[in-house]
């Protein structure tokens, strides 16, 4: 689901709060932890996804965001009982490979995006924002490991083909011709729009998969995932591609 103008800005608030608390003279330093406490309240005081993603999102931008992946691993068991999880919890997975990816934690990153894509109980099957933001989130973790492992530089080439065939903003064009200049640096193929899903799902079940070392595994366990499915993704994208 996107991020509609009721809940952007929730999701901003901290950050917002932050530029404002700067522009009345506080220093960075002071702006930051001042906003990552009310978004901490925030979400001590409404235990909702919507609340969760903005506290996250904020100790992200405030340079904390090894902090805010323990933050939504550690409420993993609530997640799925949030009223607002249908609706809003691909946005929360997004956000913490956001975060995982800022922290350097790119396998991580590549398995929460991955999961942010993925057919998970409860939630609504992703939407052309989901599927631009987690396939660009995706990206992101294939970008820095396309030079050592074949797999992740098809992974990365099977973005920039799908993320072509579908209808995008011009953030999300930017991130495409971004990882296309890193394949033709790595050497990675062309790839037609079914290898690409092929490619693309052996990438995000190898990250999930390299996660299950990693605290991302309580999320896995929660949600019961084996080997993730992608149905909903895959779908979508087919539709954009008979389109083209």
């Amino acid at each position: 689901m996107t991020v509609g103008p009721t809940f952007a800005p929730i999701i901003h608030a901290g950050t917002s709060l932050q530029r404002a608390l700067v522009a009345i003279g506080l220093s960075e330093g002071d702006a930051s932890s001042m906003a990552c406490r009310v978004a901490d309240e925030g979400f001590a005081s409404n235990r909702q996804i919507v609340s969760l993603t903005s506290k996250l999102k904020t100790f992200r931008t405030a340079g904390r965001s090894g902090e805010a992946v323990r933050a939504g691993l550690a409420v993993a068991d609530e997640v799925e009982e949030m009223s607002d999880w249908p609706g809003r919890g691909r946005d929360l997975l997004k956000e913490l490979a956001a975060c995982a990816a800022e922290a350097g934690e790119l396998d991580q990153s590549v398995a929460l995006a991955s999961l942010s894509l993925a057919d998970l109980p409860g939630l609504h099957a992703p939407d052309w924002d989901d599927i631009q933001r987690g396939l660009a989130e995706v990206g992101v973790g294939c970008l820095e490991k396309a030079a050592s492992s074949t797999l992740y530089a098809h992974g990365l080439a099977a973005v920039v083909t799908l993320g072509r065939g579908i209808r995008t903003d011009a953030k999300f064009a930017a991130y495409i011709r971004r990882y296309a200049l890193r394949c033709n640096e790595v050497g990675a193929p062309s790839l037609t729009p079914a290898n690409a899903v092929t490619w693309l799902e052996a990438a995000m079940v190898d990250a999930t998969e390299r996660s299950r070392s990693t605290p991302v595994n309580r999320l896995l366990e929660v949600f019961g995932v084996g080997v993730p499915t992608f149905v909903g993704l895959f779908r979508m994208l087919q539709v954009a591609g008979s389109r083209t």
